[in-house]
């Protein structure tokens, strides 16, 4: 691993990009943006920038759940590897790989402004981060025009310095509650009630949510996503305007993990939410990099992972930059405008101590090898395969007819995680956990 003990910072001089800004949007799938093709004009901040720089076409979550997902984007690691593998939960080794630390060694005040209780580097035991500021209790989320407040007084006092800001918004997550001018554009005369604004999340055998619903909950879940653009775009003049002034930040957006709305009731018996399985619409995130002058306007295809954030970044920072990470830096393909080369990513869900329907006690995890896609449950007796690009919705399972195909992946798949045991944090709890848990609890975010 590349060294993180803390150094004395450097003078903000040289030819170091002075301005970092990370924005991720909870919950926003790839789908519903509508960069992507959506037929709704939910962001037309993000659309504007995806014209300006590169656009992934077929980035990857590590895991739909968010804590999990946030920690591989600042380690590097998976989540069997930093050990955060539900919310609330902890870095095994505080000691790894660590973005903010990287940039803090380079001169970079750094700073995380998050929208959800808990979602804070200290406490899940990531280093690196001098300002941290996430809701604690009784407060258990902020809105959009709350971090952009708190991310702008950061801003406004960073004169003099090289800065990375990540800043998280808690829109579109569950309950679906827009407010004007969103409420009226996207979901015009749908009632303030529970079954719309906090759909089910989990279905009875055979069950299914009545078209009225689906409809309704996913207007709303579209006006909370134009809610989060509209603060992207305050957040990004902010940023473009603060000192040194003029000079346009290297801009990552990207999404924690998607959501489902009610699109497969039948197979997965999940209605609205997210964390239950790994299907495309809850894994597959938006992922746009913006850097004036350096990065060309271009769709990437081939296929990233979140993991892969943190040496990518830095290897736009510092083009010799050198790391041991579990992903991998594509900085070289964005900024000549080259495809990446392929390379096989991991999906994972968390085991669930309840079973609201089958299969949760087990470990599932996703093999991606485009254009394969490769599911193992550990309480199935087979895995599941599909073909993404002939079946983007993973409707036909291919196992009987590609066995040859299967027992390659499969095999792949074991291989990595035998190389991938799980890490585990083994400090005791206390009582300042035990609450958070119990908050989190409340949120649906653990069971």
């Amino acid at each position: 691993m590349f060294a993180c003990k803390p150094t004395a910072k450097p003078s903000p001089v040289g030819p170091l990009p002075p301005k970092i800004l990370l924005v991720t949007v909870d919950t926003m799938r790839a789908d519903h943006v509508s960069a992507y093709g959506y037929r709704r004009e939910t962001t037309p901040v993000i659309d504007a920038l995806a014209k300006r720089g590169a656009r992934f076409a077929s980035a990857y979550t590590v895991m739909p759940t968010t804590d999990p997902s946030h920690a591989s984007m600042l380690t590097c690691e998976y989540p069997r590897t930093h050990g955060i593998v539900a919310n609330g939960t902890r870095r095994a080794n505080p000691d790894g790989p660590s973005l903010g630390a990287w940039l803090g060694e380079r001169g970079y005040s750094t700073a995380a402004i998050t929208a959800r209780l808990g979602l804070d580097p200290s406490q899940r035991r990531i280093r690196g981060f001098e300002h941290s500021d996430a809701p604690r209790l009784p407060i258990k989320h902020r809105t959009a025009e709350e971090v952009l407040e708190r991310a702008t007084d950061w801003l406004h006092a960073r004169a003099g310095e090289r800065w990375f800001l990540w800043a998280h918004f808690w829109e579109p997550h569950k309950p679906y509650q827009p407010e004007e001018p969103e409420r009226s554009a996207f979901a015009a005369g749908v009632p303030r009630k529970r079954r719309y604004e906090d759909p089910t999340r989990f279905l009875e055998r055979g069950g299914s949510i009545d078209a009225e619903i689906v409809e309704a909950a996913t207007a709303l879940y579209d006006a909370e996503i134009h809610h989060a653009d509209r603060a992207i775009g305050g957040l990004v003049e902010v940023a473009t305007a603060a000192e040194p002034a003029g000079v346009e930040p290297i801009l990552f957006v990207l999404a924690d993990h998607g959501e489902s709305l009610a699109d497969r009731p039948l197979e997965s018996r999940v209605g609205f939410g997210h964390g239950t399985h790994i299907n495309d619409e809850v894994v597959k995130i938006p992922w746009i990099v913006v850097w004036k002058d350096h990065v060309p306007a271009r769709v990437v295809e081939t296929t990233v992972s979140v993991v892969d954030l943190m040496p990518t970044l830095a290897g736009l920072v510092e083009a010799d930059a050198s790391m041991t990470c579990e992903g991998r830096s594509v900085a070289a393909a964005l900024l000549g405008g080259l495809e990446p080369a392929p390379k096989p990513i991991v999906v994972d869900r968390r085991r669930f101590k309840t079973q609201p329907i089958p299969g949760l006690r087990h470990d599932e995890l996703a093999w991606i090898d485009y254009p394969w896609k490769l599911y193992r449950n550990e309480g199935a007796k087979q895995p599941k395969l599909y073909r993404l690009d002939h079946d983007p919705g993973e409707t036909r399972d291919l196992v009987p007819e590609a066995p040859v195909v299967t027992e390659r992946l499969a095999s792949d798949l074991e291989r990595w995680k035998a190389a991938h045991p799980l890490a585990r944090d083994d400090e005791p709890w206390t009582p300042e956990r035990e609450a958070e848990q119990e908050a989190l609890r409340s949120l649906g975010y653990i069971d």
